[in-house]
């Protein structure tokens, strides 16, 4: 405007003369439109100004659809377009007709539908060449993920998922294979049957369940054909870990564990299952009878040092599981707090249990089998 107060509208020398500014379309657009409206009833100026406005509006509106003509398939020119037309109705105002703003909002949704037709043609294209091997169902799970993300519609969406997971289904039945055609890499020892059971473990997590119903089926049935194979093999070695456990507190643990790992084992047979169960609680029983005995010695032996026969020998639990007491003998006790353990001493006064731990004195009342301190309430295992 400091530059219009420069001349006399009326003066076509002082109009014909003045340097246009280098503007964008559409700030000139802007500028002109200004000076229509100072430029007085002078025809002459009116005109000339006039022709300028329609020179620069076609430069603007040129200037806008390469704009929005030019952004590439991204979420990102999605976020641009969603922007665009507010943000040129505030910065041009009345420079643009309704129909330069119903031209603009066409271009606008005819580019924001084509960038959604981009994206889910690339999310299809990188689902289709994710690969084959185990951890292409992970970099599918990615593809969907940031899809999901990418600005499309739901529909668009549920048509990319659709074809990810059939494409994850396809990948799933090809793992299947490829781990059902190395089974007979596994011999039939202990070592073997453990091995097939992580291959086992390691296949299925790699595909989460991903596989046509047939394949899944298919590579069960193998599965369990090969395992009970394996298992049978591997029995006479099984038996002899067993017989070579310590028969000590160490031995007990480890057959508490095998006899699990058979109870477990949901590939082989029942029967096959049931033999390994057989054989491994047997000999637990023979382990934990022997522990028993020498628990109970332990226990008398404590109590003839002064111990009290209602702490030694005895763990005191929460009702959560989490916090316990273990009495070893007329002065030690264990502590186990969430599967921490650390060790402490004890006495007794009158009715209270007094514990020295690592962390100060813990005061414990008696109440029956039970005792009371912390704001817990331990309970005698019996």
């Amino acid at each position: 405007m400091a530059l219009l107060g420069a001349a006399d509208p009326s003066d076509m020398n002082a109009w014909r003369n003045m340097p246009m500014p280098k503007l964008r379309p559409s700030r000139a657009l802007l500028h002109t439109l200004r000076s229509l409206e100072v430029s007085g009833k002078d025809p002459r100026v009116a005109t000339k100004l006039a022709a300028r406005r329609e020179t620069l509006h076609k430069a603007a509106m040129t200037r806008l659809r390469g704009e929005i003509d030019g952004l590439d398939s991204s979420t990102r020119s999605l976020r641009i377009l969603q922007r665009k037309l507010p943000t040129v109705q505030r910065d041009l105002g009345a420079a643009l007709t309704p129909e330069d703003i119903a031209e603009l909002s066409t271009a606008i949704g005819e580019k924001y539908r084509s960038i959604q037709l981009a994206i889910t043609r690339r999310a299809r294209d990188m689902i289709e060449r994710a690969g084959n091997d185990a951890a292409a169902s992970q970099r599918i799970d990615k593809i969907l993920a940031n899809t999901a993300r990418g600005g499309i519609t739901r529909q668009q969406y549920k048509e990319v998922r659709a074809f990810g997971l059939e494409r994850q289904k396809d990948i799933g039945d090809g793992v299947l294979e490829a781990a059902t055609a190395k089974f007979d890499d596994y011999p039939g020892t202990m070592a073997g049957v453990r091995q097939f059971e992580d291959h086992l473990r390691t296949t299925m997590e790699s595909i989460g369940g991903r596989a046509s119903r047939s394949a899944l089926v298919s590579f069960n049935d193998a599965a369990r054909d090969r395992h009970t194979e394996l298992a049978r093999a591997a029995l006479p070695e099984f038996k002899r870990e067993l017989a070579a456990l310590p028969e000590t507190e160490t031995g007990l643990e480890e057959a508490e564990e095998k006899l699990d790992t058979a109870k477990g084992w949901d590939t082989a047979t029942e029967d096959t299952r049931t033999v390994y169960v057989a054989a491994a609680r047997e000999r637990r029983d023979e382990i934990a009878a022997i522990v028993a005995e020498a628990r109970a010695e332990e226990r008398q032996r404590a109590i003839e040092a002064g111990g009290d026969p209602e702490l030694v020998g005895y763990t005191f639990t929460d009702a959560n599981s989490l916090s316990r007491l273990e009495f070893r003998d007329e002065r030690l006790v264990i502590f186990n707090v969430m599967g921490l353990r650390f060790a402490g001493e004890y006495q007794l006064s009158r009715n209270d249990v007094i514990v020295e731990g690592p962390n100060g004195t813990v005061v414990f009342a008696r109440n029956g089998n039970s005792l009371q301190g912390m704001g817990l309430t331990l309970t005698r295992d019996e």
